[in-house]
């Protein structure tokens, strides 16, 4: 059995490429132990990364995990990708099924009622049960292609918002939180482990909290990198960077300013609304909130 696993800085998960199939007990046997699951649109094994899965893979099936950060965004594009194809998949039948329809009813003159008792009588009624099913399919197939076609939208307006300043801020807070908690959870061991050194339990509690949080660590520093590229990206735009909202002044009772901002003047903005946490502000033709 040949495997390739990664572990994404990026989400945390770690990714196990299988080089040949497996037999579906083998696949079932490895999914189960590992704590997987098959990701069909990556083509691989799929979960969250913990200390016990990098042991077994190391321990059991010989395999060094790696580091590699996978980019979801062309993850999202190539899915995406499969989603616009069964959209216009579903156009051509909708189509196919739409010029069925037409091409029957066009044999009947418009308003032709069904002569009850007259030799047609049965072609009639065959057309116009033929044609309402092919009605009906056509309907199915057009609401298909507009499912597909608005997935493969959000998918990549999804992934695009995942790398926004504001998202990689909210992100890094998230992960500090777990971090100080692990953090907790191991001096709480060590407590334990300061009453009785020979407690089993405590020795491990404490050595899977301390890994969580070297690779919590490791997690945050790059989404402080991703984050430093946002904010490069943005360039000072209130409404992309995080950094510019958040150096914002706030004056009551101020006048809102009417010329475009520029690097020696001060620019004012309406404050839409103001909460504990957070400062919603309108600029000239879109709104931006931040975290205080």
């Amino acid at each position: 059995m040949t495997m390739r696993a990664i572990v994404s800085l990026d989400d945390g998960w770690v990714r196990l490429y299988l080089a040949d199939r497996l037999p579906r007990e083998e696949f079932d046997a490895l999914e189960s132990a590992l704590g997987l699951s098959w990701k069909r649109a990556e083509a691989c094994l799929a979960g969250p990364w913990t200390p016990q899965m990098e042991d077994a893979l190391r321990d059991t099936y010989g395999v060094t995990l790696e580091e590699e950060n996978v980019d979801l965004r062309a993850v999202a594009a190539e899915r995406a990708a499969h989603y616009a194809q069964w959209a216009d998949s579903a156009a051509e039948r909708f189509e196919a099924e739409h010029a069925a329809e037409h091409a029957i009813l066009d044999r009947i003159p418009m308003g032709q009622p069904i002569q009850v008792g007259h030799h047609s009588e049965g072609r009639h009624r065959r057309d116009l049960a033929r044609a309402d099913g092919h009605a009906r399919r056509a309907y199915d197939e057009l609401q298909r292609r507009d499912k597909w076609a608005g997935r493969a939208g959000d998918t990549v307006r999804h992934a695009e918002r995942r790398y926004t300043a504001e998202q990689l801020t909210a992100r890094i807070g998230l992960l500090e939180v777990a971090q100080r908690r692990h953090g907790r959870r191991e001096a709480e061991h060590y407590e334990r482990l300061a009453v009785n050194p020979f407690d089993r339990d405590a020795g491990n509690g404490a050595d899977w909290n301390r890994r969580m949080m070297a690779f919590l660590d490791r997690r945050i520093a790059y989404a402080r990198q991703l984050l430093e590229e946002a904010e490069a990206a943005a360039a000072g735009d209130v409404a992309a960077s995080v950094a510019a909202r958040r150096a914002l002044e706030i004056e009551i009772g101020g006048a809102v300013s009417d010329s475009a901002p520029g690097a020696d003047t001060v620019f004012w903005y309406q404050v839409v609304r103001l909460n504990a946490k957070t400062v919603t502000v309108c600029g000239s033709s879109e709104s931006a909130s931040s975290r205080r």
